[in-house]
Protein backbone atom coordinates (compact mmCIF):
# COMPACT_ATOMS: atom_id res chain seq x y z
CA UNK A 1 0.00 0.00 0.00
CA UNK A 2 1.24 3.74 -0.33
CA UNK A 3 0.61 6.73 1.63
CA UNK A 4 -2.29 9.47 1.58
CA UNK A 5 -2.66 11.85 -0.89
CA UNK A 6 -5.01 14.66 -2.32
CA UNK A 7 -6.66 14.64 -5.36
CA UNK A 8 -8.47 17.43 -7.42
CA UNK A 9 -10.27 17.94 -10.49
CA UNK A 10 -11.92 20.15 -12.62
CA UNK A 11 -16.12 20.28 -12.21
CA UNK A 12 -17.93 22.66 -13.66
CA UNK A 13 -20.15 23.73 -16.65
CA UNK A 14 -19.63 25.37 -20.07
CA UNK A 15 -22.09 27.66 -22.36
CA UNK A 16 -21.85 28.45 -25.73
CA UNK A 17 -24.83 30.77 -27.56
CA UNK A 18 -25.81 29.02 -30.45
CA UNK A 19 -25.73 31.50 -33.50
CA UNK A 20 -28.13 30.75 -35.04
CA UNK A 21 -30.58 29.69 -32.04
CA UNK A 22 -31.88 26.47 -33.37
CA UNK A 23 -35.39 26.37 -34.80
CA UNK A 24 -37.00 25.04 -31.81
CA UNK A 25 -35.78 28.25 -29.90
CA UNK A 26 -32.81 27.05 -28.13
CA UNK A 27 -30.35 29.31 -27.89
CA UNK A 28 -27.67 27.69 -25.69
CA UNK A 29 -25.03 24.87 -26.06
CA UNK A 30 -24.52 23.72 -22.31
CA UNK A 31 -21.80 21.14 -21.64
CA UNK A 32 -20.95 19.65 -18.02
CA UNK A 33 -17.18 18.51 -17.44
CA UNK A 34 -14.55 16.43 -15.36
CA UNK A 35 -10.97 17.10 -16.24
CA UNK A 36 -7.87 16.78 -14.16
CA UNK A 37 -6.84 19.80 -12.09
CA UNK A 38 -4.85 21.61 -14.68
CA UNK A 39 -7.66 21.26 -17.07
CA UNK A 40 -6.09 18.47 -19.43
CA UNK A 41 -9.00 16.28 -20.79
CA UNK A 42 -8.81 12.27 -19.59
CA UNK A 43 -8.22 10.06 -22.85
CA UNK A 44 -8.60 6.65 -21.03
CA UNK A 45 -10.07 4.94 -17.61
CA UNK A 46 -7.12 4.25 -15.83
CA UNK A 47 -7.40 7.14 -13.33
CA UNK A 48 -11.59 7.64 -13.04
CA UNK A 49 -13.47 4.97 -13.97
CA UNK A 50 -17.18 6.84 -14.39
CA UNK A 51 -18.54 10.36 -13.84
CA UNK A 52 -22.18 10.66 -12.67
CA UNK A 53 -23.94 13.59 -12.88
CA UNK A 54 -27.06 14.27 -10.71
CA UNK A 55 -30.37 16.66 -11.02
CA UNK A 56 -32.82 16.65 -8.59
CA UNK A 57 -33.78 12.84 -7.86
CA UNK A 58 -34.82 12.05 -11.28
CA UNK A 59 -32.44 13.13 -13.90
CA UNK A 60 -29.19 10.73 -13.90
CA UNK A 61 -26.25 10.85 -16.46
CA UNK A 62 -23.65 8.43 -16.48
CA UNK A 63 -20.34 8.64 -18.31
CA UNK A 64 -18.70 5.50 -18.46
CA UNK A 65 -15.98 6.79 -21.42
CA UNK A 66 -13.64 9.42 -21.69
CA UNK A 67 -13.21 12.60 -21.85
CA UNK A 68 -16.24 12.32 -19.44
CA UNK A 69 -18.41 15.31 -20.60
CA UNK A 70 -22.10 15.53 -21.86
CA UNK A 71 -23.29 18.60 -24.06
CA UNK A 72 -27.04 19.63 -24.48
CA UNK A 73 -29.22 22.44 -26.43
CA UNK A 74 -31.29 24.51 -23.58
CA UNK A 75 -33.35 28.01 -23.86
CA UNK A 76 -32.42 29.79 -20.65
CA UNK A 77 -34.74 32.70 -20.98
CA UNK A 78 -37.52 29.74 -20.66
CA UNK A 79 -38.97 29.86 -17.22
CA UNK A 80 -37.52 25.69 -16.60
CA UNK A 81 -33.81 26.61 -17.30
CA UNK A 82 -33.29 30.67 -16.68
CA UNK A 83 -32.67 29.98 -12.81
CA UNK A 84 -29.61 27.96 -11.04
CA UNK A 85 -29.72 24.44 -11.17
CA UNK A 86 -28.25 21.91 -8.19
CA UNK A 87 -26.22 19.47 -9.70
CA UNK A 88 -24.36 16.37 -8.26
CA UNK A 89 -21.40 14.75 -9.60
CA UNK A 90 -19.53 11.63 -8.27
CA UNK A 91 -16.50 10.02 -9.62
CA UNK A 92 -15.56 6.84 -8.86
CA UNK A 93 -11.79 6.41 -8.35
CA UNK A 94 -10.40 2.69 -7.46
CA UNK A 95 -14.28 1.14 -6.76
CA UNK A 96 -15.43 4.04 -4.41
CA UNK A 97 -17.93 7.18 -5.25
CA UNK A 98 -16.35 10.52 -3.96
CA UNK A 99 -19.31 13.05 -4.39
CA UNK A 100 -19.28 16.95 -4.78
CA UNK A 101 -22.12 19.57 -5.32
CA UNK A 102 -22.28 22.13 -7.60
CA UNK A 103 -24.37 24.77 -8.56
CA UNK A 104 -24.82 25.67 -12.89
CA UNK A 105 -26.97 28.01 -14.91
CA UNK A 106 -27.79 27.41 -18.60
CA UNK A 107 -26.59 30.96 -19.93
CA UNK A 108 -23.32 30.93 -17.20
CA UNK A 109 -19.99 29.33 -17.80
CA UNK A 110 -18.15 27.89 -14.28
CA UNK A 111 -16.04 25.40 -12.61
CA UNK A 112 -14.65 24.74 -9.39
CA UNK A 113 -11.54 22.61 -7.91
CA UNK A 114 -13.00 19.58 -6.21
CA UNK A 115 -10.32 18.20 -3.62
CA UNK A 116 -10.36 14.73 -2.20
CA UNK A 117 -8.44 13.32 0.50
CA UNK A 118 -6.99 9.28 0.29
CA UNK A 119 -5.78 7.62 2.55
CA UNK A 120 -3.89 4.90 1.47
CA UNK A 121 -4.19 2.55 -2.43
CA UNK A 122 -2.54 0.37 -4.01
CA UNK A 123 0.72 1.35 -5.90
CA UNK A 124 -0.35 1.11 -8.86
CA UNK A 125 -3.05 3.61 -7.98
CA UNK A 126 -1.05 5.97 -6.04
CA UNK A 127 1.24 6.11 -9.01
CA UNK A 128 -1.54 6.99 -11.63
CA UNK A 129 -2.72 9.59 -9.69
CA UNK A 130 0.62 11.37 -9.24
CA UNK A 131 0.60 11.46 -12.81
CA UNK A 132 -2.54 13.55 -12.80
CA UNK A 133 -0.97 16.00 -10.47
CA UNK A 134 -1.94 14.83 -7.03
CA UNK A 135 -0.26 15.72 -3.88
CA UNK A 136 1.76 13.20 -2.28
CA UNK A 137 1.22 13.81 1.70
CA UNK A 138 3.10 12.30 4.42
CA UNK A 139 0.82 11.20 6.97
CA UNK A 140 0.86 13.50 9.86
CA UNK A 141 -2.28 12.95 11.45
CA UNK A 142 -5.12 12.61 9.78
CA UNK A 143 -7.55 14.42 11.48
CA UNK A 144 -6.32 17.69 10.60
CA UNK A 145 -8.55 16.80 7.86
CA UNK A 146 -11.43 15.84 8.93
CA UNK A 147 -14.47 19.05 8.18
CA UNK A 148 -12.39 21.11 5.89
CA UNK A 149 -14.55 22.94 3.09
CA UNK A 150 -13.58 20.93 -0.28
CA UNK A 151 -11.80 18.12 0.84
CA UNK A 152 -13.34 14.68 0.98
CA UNK A 153 -11.67 12.35 3.40
CA UNK A 154 -11.84 9.24 5.47
CA UNK A 155 -15.03 9.09 7.63
CA UNK A 156 -13.04 6.72 9.84
CA UNK A 157 -9.49 7.10 10.91
CA UNK A 158 -9.10 2.85 11.49
CA UNK A 159 -10.15 2.24 7.68
CA UNK A 160 -7.40 2.31 5.17
CA UNK A 161 -10.11 2.57 2.08
CA UNK A 162 -11.23 4.94 0.30
CA UNK A 163 -14.42 6.44 1.92
CA UNK A 164 -16.01 9.47 0.69
CA UNK A 165 -17.28 12.44 3.03
CA UNK A 166 -20.36 14.10 1.99
CA UNK A 167 -18.60 18.60 1.52
CA UNK A 168 -18.95 20.87 3.96
CA UNK A 169 -19.18 23.95 2.08
CA UNK A 170 -19.68 26.51 5.40
CA UNK A 171 -16.65 28.69 5.04
CA UNK A 172 -16.49 29.45 8.62
CA UNK A 173 -15.61 25.63 9.52
CA UNK A 174 -12.87 26.71 7.64
CA UNK A 175 -9.39 26.85 9.72
CA UNK A 176 -6.39 27.47 7.65
CA UNK A 177 -4.09 26.15 10.83
CA UNK A 178 -5.81 23.07 11.49
CA UNK A 179 -3.82 22.01 8.07
CA UNK A 180 -0.58 20.44 8.03
CA UNK A 181 2.16 22.61 7.42
CA UNK A 182 3.52 20.80 4.22
CA UNK A 183 0.26 22.33 2.72
CA UNK A 184 0.11 25.46 4.37
CA UNK A 185 3.83 26.30 2.34
CA UNK A 186 2.48 24.71 -0.44
CA UNK A 187 -0.44 27.62 -0.31
CA UNK A 188 2.45 30.07 0.33
CA UNK A 189 3.77 29.00 -2.87
CA UNK A 190 0.98 30.54 -5.02
CA UNK A 191 0.59 33.68 -3.08
CA UNK A 192 2.22 37.15 -4.09
CA UNK A 193 5.36 38.07 -1.79
CA UNK A 194 3.53 41.09 -0.10
CA UNK A 195 0.83 38.04 1.31
CA UNK A 196 3.46 35.75 1.93
CA UNK A 197 4.89 38.75 4.31
CA UNK A 198 1.82 39.36 5.89
CA UNK A 199 2.01 35.94 7.13
CA UNK A 200 4.64 37.42 10.00
CA UNK A 201 1.46 38.54 12.25
CA UNK A 202 0.68 34.63 13.12
CA UNK A 203 3.54 32.74 14.53
CA UNK A 204 2.69 29.53 12.63
CA UNK A 205 2.05 31.16 9.56
CA UNK A 206 5.51 33.06 10.21
CA UNK A 207 7.47 29.78 11.34
CA UNK A 208 6.55 28.31 7.89
CA UNK A 209 6.71 31.79 5.69
CA UNK A 210 10.05 31.48 7.26
CA UNK A 211 11.34 28.20 5.98
CA UNK A 212 9.34 27.93 2.63
CA UNK A 213 11.78 28.27 -0.02
CA UNK A 214 10.07 30.07 -3.69
CA UNK A 215 11.02 31.57 -7.13
CA UNK A 216 9.33 34.55 -8.26
CA UNK A 217 9.19 35.15 -11.93
CA UNK A 218 9.76 39.03 -11.98
CA UNK A 219 10.00 41.38 -9.16
CA UNK A 220 9.30 45.34 -9.43
CA UNK A 221 10.58 47.49 -6.54
CA UNK A 222 10.28 51.03 -6.99
CA UNK A 223 9.48 54.00 -4.80
CA UNK A 224 6.03 56.55 -5.09
CA UNK A 225 4.46 59.17 -3.56
CA UNK A 226 1.41 58.81 -1.31
CA UNK A 227 -0.01 61.64 -2.97
CA UNK A 228 0.97 61.23 -6.45
CA UNK A 229 1.82 57.39 -6.75
CA UNK A 230 3.26 56.28 -10.12
CA UNK A 231 1.21 54.23 -12.55
CA UNK A 232 2.81 51.04 -13.35
CA UNK A 233 2.27 48.70 -15.79
CA UNK A 234 4.92 45.94 -15.06
CA UNK A 235 3.40 42.54 -15.95
CA UNK A 236 5.28 40.77 -12.42
CA UNK A 237 5.19 41.19 -8.86
CA UNK A 238 5.60 44.80 -6.95
CA UNK A 239 7.23 45.81 -3.85
CA UNK A 240 6.32 49.92 -3.42
CA UNK A 241 8.18 52.12 -0.90
CA UNK A 242 5.94 55.65 -0.15
CA UNK A 243 8.85 58.41 0.29
CA UNK A 244 6.61 60.00 3.05
CA UNK A 245 7.36 56.53 5.41
CA UNK A 246 10.30 55.08 7.00
CA UNK A 247 11.07 51.47 6.66
CA UNK A 248 12.66 48.36 8.28
CA UNK A 249 15.07 46.42 5.60
CA UNK A 250 13.80 43.00 7.21
CA UNK A 251 10.74 42.16 5.29
CA UNK A 252 13.51 42.72 2.35
CA UNK A 253 16.05 40.69 3.81
CA UNK A 254 13.23 37.84 4.55
CA UNK A 255 12.70 37.76 0.22
CA UNK A 256 16.49 37.64 0.15
CA UNK A 257 16.64 35.12 2.52
CA UNK A 258 13.86 32.35 0.93
CA UNK A 259 13.22 33.38 -2.68
CA UNK A 260 14.82 32.97 -5.72
CA UNK A 261 14.44 35.72 -8.29
CA UNK A 262 14.29 35.22 -12.38
CA UNK A 263 14.16 39.19 -13.13
CA UNK A 264 14.73 42.00 -10.79
CA UNK A 265 14.21 45.54 -11.64
CA UNK A 266 15.01 48.33 -8.78
CA UNK A 267 14.13 51.72 -9.27
CA UNK A 268 16.07 54.45 -6.74
CA UNK A 269 14.73 57.78 -6.48
CA UNK A 270 16.72 59.33 -3.85
CA UNK A 271 20.35 58.64 -2.38
CA UNK A 272 19.39 59.04 1.53
CA UNK A 273 19.99 55.80 4.13
CA UNK A 274 16.93 54.12 3.71
CA UNK A 275 17.83 53.95 -0.46
CA UNK A 276 21.33 52.61 0.60
CA UNK A 277 20.13 50.10 2.91
CA UNK A 278 17.55 48.97 0.27
CA UNK A 279 20.22 48.98 -2.73
CA UNK A 280 22.74 46.83 -0.26
CA UNK A 281 20.26 44.63 0.66
CA UNK A 282 19.76 43.66 -2.81
CA UNK A 283 23.56 42.24 -2.77
CA UNK A 284 21.76 39.11 -0.41
CA UNK A 285 19.41 38.39 -3.28
CA UNK A 286 19.29 35.18 -5.62
CA UNK A 287 18.59 37.03 -8.71
CA UNK A 288 19.08 35.77 -12.60
CA UNK A 289 18.38 39.09 -14.47
CA UNK A 290 19.37 42.21 -12.50
CA UNK A 291 18.05 45.92 -13.87
CA UNK A 292 19.04 49.09 -11.73
CA UNK A 293 17.61 52.27 -12.51
CA UNK A 294 18.53 55.65 -11.15
CA UNK A 295 16.38 59.05 -11.37
CA UNK A 296 19.68 60.89 -11.97
CA UNK A 297 23.12 60.55 -12.22
CA UNK A 298 23.62 61.92 -9.21
CA UNK A 299 21.89 59.47 -7.68
CA UNK A 300 24.21 56.95 -9.36
CA UNK A 301 27.41 58.64 -8.76
CA UNK A 302 26.25 58.80 -5.09
CA UNK A 303 25.00 55.18 -4.38
CA UNK A 304 26.15 53.33 -7.17
CA UNK A 305 30.17 52.05 -6.10
CA UNK A 306 32.59 49.52 -7.85
CA UNK A 307 32.09 46.77 -5.14
CA UNK A 308 28.33 46.46 -6.18
CA UNK A 309 29.10 46.02 -9.87
CA UNK A 310 31.65 43.36 -8.70
CA UNK A 311 28.96 41.60 -6.59
CA UNK A 312 26.13 41.39 -9.69
CA UNK A 313 28.65 40.55 -11.85
CA UNK A 314 29.63 37.60 -9.79
CA UNK A 315 26.49 36.54 -9.31
CA UNK A 316 23.51 37.57 -12.19
CA UNK A 317 23.13 36.38 -15.41
CA UNK A 318 22.34 39.57 -17.04
CA UNK A 319 23.11 43.32 -15.16
CA UNK A 320 21.79 46.62 -16.46
CA UNK A 321 22.84 49.71 -14.83
CA UNK A 322 21.02 53.43 -16.14
CA UNK A 323 22.89 55.53 -16.03
CA UNK A 324 26.16 54.05 -14.96
CA UNK A 325 28.08 56.74 -14.68
CA UNK A 326 31.19 55.98 -12.61
CA UNK A 327 32.27 52.20 -13.06
CA UNK A 328 35.80 52.68 -13.59
CA UNK A 329 37.34 50.97 -16.52
CA UNK A 330 39.51 48.72 -14.57
CA UNK A 331 36.25 47.50 -12.90
CA UNK A 332 34.79 46.92 -16.16
CA UNK A 333 38.00 45.09 -17.31
CA UNK A 334 37.68 42.76 -14.57
CA UNK A 335 34.07 41.77 -15.30
CA UNK A 336 35.39 41.56 -18.74
CA UNK A 337 37.88 39.15 -18.15
CA UNK A 338 36.03 37.25 -15.60
CA UNK A 339 33.61 36.43 -18.63
CA UNK A 340 36.08 35.47 -21.19
CA UNK A 341 37.90 32.87 -18.71
CA UNK A 342 34.33 31.51 -17.43
CA UNK A 343 34.93 32.02 -13.84
CA UNK A 344 31.18 34.23 -14.00
CA UNK A 345 28.06 33.16 -14.60
CA UNK A 346 27.51 36.32 -16.25
CA UNK A 347 26.39 36.87 -19.97
CA UNK A 348 25.41 40.01 -20.60
CA UNK A 349 26.21 43.58 -18.90
CA UNK A 350 24.23 46.76 -19.86
CA UNK A 351 25.53 50.17 -19.40
CA UNK A 352 23.24 52.97 -20.11
CA UNK A 353 25.12 56.38 -19.84
CA UNK A 354 28.17 55.12 -19.31
CA UNK A 355 30.41 58.24 -18.98
CA UNK A 356 33.08 59.78 -20.09
CA UNK A 357 35.27 58.50 -23.45
CA UNK A 358 38.43 57.84 -21.22
CA UNK A 359 36.70 55.50 -19.53
CA UNK A 360 35.99 53.68 -22.59
CA UNK A 361 39.08 54.58 -23.96
CA UNK A 362 41.05 53.05 -21.23
CA UNK A 363 38.96 50.02 -21.21
CA UNK A 364 39.87 49.11 -24.53
CA UNK A 365 43.39 49.93 -24.01
CA UNK A 366 43.65 47.33 -21.62
CA UNK A 367 41.84 44.72 -23.38
CA UNK A 368 44.63 45.70 -26.46
CA UNK A 369 42.48 47.98 -28.56
CA UNK A 370 43.43 51.71 -29.55
CA UNK A 371 41.88 54.13 -31.74
CA UNK A 372 43.70 57.03 -33.29
CA UNK A 373 42.84 59.09 -36.16
CA UNK A 374 39.05 57.17 -37.37
CA UNK A 375 41.07 53.76 -36.88
CA UNK A 376 41.23 50.80 -34.62
CA UNK A 377 44.72 49.67 -33.64
CA UNK A 378 44.66 46.45 -32.03
CA UNK A 379 46.99 43.95 -30.24
CA UNK A 380 48.52 40.65 -31.86
CA UNK A 381 45.05 38.59 -30.21
CA UNK A 382 42.26 37.74 -32.86
CA UNK A 383 39.86 40.96 -32.18
CA UNK A 384 37.70 41.94 -35.36
CA UNK A 385 36.04 45.43 -35.41
CA UNK A 386 32.78 46.03 -37.74
CA UNK A 387 30.58 48.91 -38.05
CA UNK A 388 26.85 48.87 -39.07
CA UNK A 389 27.23 52.24 -41.20
CA UNK A 390 29.62 55.07 -41.66
CA UNK A 391 27.25 57.36 -40.58
CA UNK A 392 27.97 59.05 -37.11
CA UNK A 393 24.86 57.25 -35.65
CA UNK A 394 25.97 53.87 -36.35
CA UNK A 395 27.28 51.29 -34.55
CA UNK A 396 30.30 49.36 -34.26
CA UNK A 397 30.93 46.01 -32.76
CA UNK A 398 34.21 44.23 -31.34
CA UNK A 399 34.54 40.64 -31.38
CA UNK A 400 37.03 39.20 -28.82
CA UNK A 401 36.59 35.41 -29.37
CA UNK A 402 33.18 34.94 -28.44
CA UNK A 403 32.33 37.79 -26.16
CA UNK A 404 30.96 41.18 -28.51
CA UNK A 405 31.23 44.58 -27.17
CA UNK A 406 28.97 47.19 -29.28
CA UNK A 407 28.17 50.72 -28.88
CA UNK A 408 27.49 53.72 -30.66
CA UNK A 409 30.01 55.76 -32.02
CA UNK A 410 29.13 58.95 -30.21
CA UNK A 411 32.08 58.03 -27.55
CA UNK A 412 34.97 58.70 -30.77
CA UNK A 413 33.05 61.82 -32.22
CA UNK A 414 32.32 64.17 -29.42
CA UNK A 415 29.10 62.26 -27.04
CA UNK A 416 29.89 62.42 -23.31
CA UNK A 417 27.52 60.12 -22.05
CA UNK A 418 27.13 56.75 -24.28
CA UNK A 419 25.45 53.17 -23.67
CA UNK A 420 27.48 50.08 -23.89
CA UNK A 421 26.65 46.41 -24.29
CA UNK A 422 29.07 43.50 -23.40
CA UNK A 423 27.46 40.10 -24.70
CA UNK A 424 29.01 36.07 -24.08
CA UNK A 425 27.81 34.65 -27.27
CA UNK A 426 27.50 30.48 -26.35
CA UNK A 427 27.25 28.94 -29.53
CA UNK A 428 28.98 29.65 -33.04
CA UNK A 429 25.22 30.63 -34.36
CA UNK A 430 24.59 32.89 -32.21
CA UNK A 431 28.16 34.75 -32.70
CA UNK A 432 27.79 34.46 -36.51
CA UNK A 433 24.22 35.83 -36.60
CA UNK A 434 25.82 38.72 -34.46
CA UNK A 435 28.31 39.91 -37.16
CA UNK A 436 25.83 39.78 -40.11
CA UNK A 437 24.36 42.61 -41.85
CA UNK A 438 27.69 44.59 -40.50
CA UNK A 439 31.00 45.08 -42.39
CA UNK A 440 34.23 44.81 -40.97
CA UNK A 441 36.16 47.00 -40.78
CA UNK A 442 39.58 45.47 -39.28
Amino acid sequence: MSGPLLVRFQIGHLSHLLDPKLPYGHTHLSTVFVRAHDGEEFTDNSFVEKVEFHQYSTSKLVLEHPPFMSSKTSNPESNSTSYEKKVSASIWLAGKEYKFDLSTVPSATSFTTATFYISETSQAFHAIAIRFGADNLVRCGEKRFMGLPGIVGPSSLDSMDIVPLEKKRSIENFKLLDLPNEMISQIFSYLPIGDRLRARLNQKLDTIELESKYFVKELYIHEVSVNDPIICSYSGQEIKFFKEKSYSMDGMKRIAKNASIGRLELYLSGCESVHRDLFNTIKEFEVQRLNVSFVTNEIAEAIMEDSFFLHAARNCKDITFEPCPNVTSETLFQVYQAMMDGSSKLRDVALVEYKYKRLLKSFFKLIGIKYRHGRFLCSSREIEVYSENDDEDGMFKIFDGNIEIHFWKGPFIGDEEFNIFITLHETQKSLDDAKNKYDRIY
